[in-house]
């Protein structure tokens, strides 16, 4: 059976309550006289001092979520290592046997940069049995056991990587948790103490009454939905309308739409992200004053990387030759250029604009620069350049 969500018993921001509560432990003993009739004591506002310190002390979700990124981004670059090497070893299978060959088609590596990184991963150990498969033959290009050991240490360590990915979030999803139990169990205290106060106050000295109202009146409910929720791809950026009489702000995020967790909770009009937020993420923001909680915005939904990256690899293979690079997730066409080095960036010439990977291609002996960029429906990403030589045969 799956473990329970625990869900907070309170509307405040955590920083709202812990700021709260390290106030409220002055007004605590300031009226202890008055508070020592229903019980409370220098032991219990200890007690409370402590909570609020180790609840404070607890890692933010800002933390949490910089140590998951920081797993997915060193993740990200191994299986991108990883599927530039596993190209390097099948070319030489291909200048061996041919790619059409059965050799070649052993590899099952069609596609590789497409694939999801599981595949990826099956696919990269299927080629490392092919390679000591074919030691012996492809001893003439290059291969050695060697190599072939390196690249089972790339297998693993990706393989690592991917559980320390998942290690991280499952760490930030504990410390929502933990956050949550110990925020509850503060709000619990404060809100006791809180009872106290305003029962001994109520109507001797409305002064201090107010003292013990943990939600103030200055920003009374109701409050309407934020408007104009949206991202900004190029900066990760949330930003929606500030309200008037909103004290903070819940950002949420959903993989199917239905199950939230808090990505954001505090004052601004704006959350950004550590990485571009992933496809086919749902996202939702809504305000917060002392009446409670607005209802939703309307939901944003990121389906794709509107803003394009460059290839992390692309590289010109004279034996070919060709021109191959990296996928780019969220890219729909690759479109390749090529001028002579004395040239300028006016005489760039186009010479492939499609899906593949990789494109032949010949030119004279000389100097050369060739540059690539990403397009999608949104538009196009900025030049990688590359310096090539052509040589006689």
């Amino acid at each position: 059976m799956a473990e329970a969500i625990i869900k907070r018993s309170y509307s405040l921001s955590d920083g709202e309550l812990a700021t709260f509560v390290s106030n409220f432990i002055g007004i605590l003993n300031r009226d202890l006289d008055d508070l020592s009739a229903f019980g409370l004591n220098e032991d219990k506002i200890n007690d409370l001092r402590a909570k609020g310190n180790d609840f404070e002390l607890l890692p933010s979700d800002e933390y949490s979520a910089g140590m998951q990124a920081i797993a997915t981004e060193n993740k990200n670059n191994l299986l991108s290592l990883l599927k530039d090497t596993t190209y390097q070893l099948a070319w030489r299978v291909e200048a061996k046997w041919g790619i059409n060959s059965s050799q070649y088609k052993m590899l099952g590596i069609s596609g590789l940069y497409n694939q999801p990184e599981d595949t990826v991963l099956r696919l990269a150990r299927n080629v490392s049995r092919c390679m000591e498969m074919f030691l012996s033959d492809l001893e003439d290009y290059g291969l050695t056991q060697d190599i072939i050991n390196d690249y089972d240490v790339a297998i693993n360590d990706v393989e690592t990587a991917k559980n320390n990915q998942n290690d991280a979030m499952i760490q930030r999803d504990a410390d929502t948790q933990n956050r949550i139990v110990a925020g509850n169990e503060l709000y619990k205290i404060v809100t006791t103490y809180c009872e106290i106060g305003k029962r001994i106050y109520a109507k001797t000295n409305p002064a201090k009454y107010n003292d013990y109202i943990i939600y103030t009146n200055l920003s009374p409910g109701p409050i309407n939905a934020p408007q104009n929720f949206k991202y900004a791809y190029d900066i990760w950026k949330f930003t929606w309308n500030s309200m008037d009489n909103a004290t903070s702000y819940q950002l949420q995020s959903s993989e199917d739409n239905v199950n939230w967790i808090d990505a954001y909770d505090g004052p601004n009009n704006y959350y950004e992200l550590n990485d571009q937020a992933a496809e086919h993420t749902y996202w939702r923001v809504r305000a917060r004053n002392a009446g409670g909680f607005s209802d939703f915005s309307l939901t944003v939904h990121i389906i794709n990387q509107i803003v394009l990256l460059l290839p992390s690899t692309f590289t010109y293979q004279a034996q070919y030759p060709r021109f191959v690079w990296s996928y780019v997730a969220g890219a729909t066409r690759y479109e390749v250029m090529v001028r002579p080095s004395a040239g300028t960036d006016a005489d760039y010439v186009r010479i492939y604009y499609g899906t593949e990977d990789n494109v032949t291609h010949v030119d004279s002996p000389g100097q050369y620069y060739a540059a690539i960029r990403c397009w999608n429906a949104n538009g196009c990403s900025g030049l990688s350049v590359l310096a090539y030589n052509v040589i006689n045969p």
